[in-house]
């Protein structure tokens, strides 16, 4: 077992375990075991039937910010077992945690369920259907939670992240830790657990989404559409990008994700990509709309005021001349305006 690491600016992992002992049962302490029969066999850690596990070790900040994930180890590829692979994150107590639970059936009826745990009762947040899970000796499953993130995915799977807003940020302090458990119909084994700090408390370590110059994004943006000019002036609305799993970007538009105010003369639809080098001022906007003159999608690449905390992009402004006959803000003929965008993680 990894002890915890003591020098906060080292690195990201609190504690680690690869199982690599002799023993034939869990070490208690650090970890305790709080229902159903474990063991140790071959490096790797056992059970026939499931139950809770606990990390007996407190994330160092006293944050519920974390990043936890192990690897399940499957003894032919032949087949998906029906099991249910637990994670649990935040925990406070035996009865009181958010939970994580990969849910292994067919390739195509698999999925991952993001839980709240409180007096032992859970409360479902969030469900999703992994897409193409692959049968594979052995797949990672991750999850992590902060202040306004709480995911779940799997490897050997296409696009499996499922995401969650905790809401969290007014969770006190406290020595929040970690385990790990399931519900199994067969045998099962778990190998190389690791227990990690959060970009949340540490920049550049894991999020759930896309970083900023080392501060996370959460999976909902709001696009602030603004007119000006005579021609623009009664464009001025607020529209929600969500995260798309599948297309690996945000995506908003006038009428889905709509928040407030009247971008509908205009017909917008957004998508926003993030920069791989997580750069307030290489994010990459695609528009459609109708209240431009050229090629769609426009592409614009956010200006060098953006700024990655608190979160703010903003882009060129957009010319509309007086003769655009498809924008249908302002009067036709009579005056040009233009309009921009900006993008900030509140309404």
């Amino acid at each position: 077992m990894t002890r915890p690491n003591r020098r906060k600016c080292c690195c990201c992992i609190i504690a680690s375990d690869t199982f690599d002992t002799r023993a034939t049962e869990l070490e208690q302490p650090p970890w305790k075991i709080v229902e159903g029969g474990w063991s140790v066999e071959e490096y790797k850690v056992s059970s026939s039937s499931g139950g809770k596990v606990f990390l007996e070790i407190p994330h160092p900040e006293n944050s519920h910010s974390m990043v936890v994930y192990y690897d399940i180890i499957e003894d032919s590829t032949q087949y998906l077992k029906h099991q249910d692979y637990w994670i649990m994150l935040g925990v406070e107590n035996d009865n009181k945690y958010y939970l994580a639970k990969y849910i292994q059936r067919s390739e195509l009826t698999s999925k991952i369920q993001l839980l709240s745990v409180s007096g032992g009762t859970p409360t479902l947040l969030k469900e999703q259907v992994i897409t193409s899970v692959t049968p594979a000796l052995s797949r990672r499953f991750t999850a992590m939670i902060a202040d306004e993130e709480f995911c779940a995915e799997i490897s050997s799977a296409v696009f499996s992240k499922v995401t969650y807003d905790p809401n969290l940020a007014g969770k006190s302090p406290a020595p929040y830790k970690c385990g790990f458990g399931g519900e199994f119909t067969e045998k099962a084994w778990i190998d190389n657990f690791v227990f990690s700090r959060h970009a949340q408390t540490k920049e550049y370590c894991p999020y759930c989404i896309c970083s900023c110059e080392g501060f996370y994004i959460p999976d909902t943006l709001y696009a602030h559409i603004t007119g000006i000019d005579p021609r623009m002036d009664e464009l001025d609305c607020t529209m929600r990008l969500e995260w798309d799993r599948t297309e690996g970007r945000w995506e908003g538009h006038w009428i889905d994700t709509y928040e407030s105010g009247n971008c509908s003369c205009g017909n917008f639809q957004l998508d926003l990509s993030c920069d791989p080098e997580a750069r307030s001022n290489s994010f990459s906007l695609f528009i459609r709309t109708t209240c431009y003159t050229g090629t769609t999608p426009l592409e614009l690449i956010s200006l060098p005021e953006s700024q990655c905390n608190p979160f703010y992009l903003v882009f060129e402004r957009i010319f509309v001349p007086e003769t655009q006959l498809t924008c249908n803000c302002g009067a036709i003929f009579a005056e040009s305006g233009s309009w921009f965008i900006e993008i900030t993680d509140r309404p």
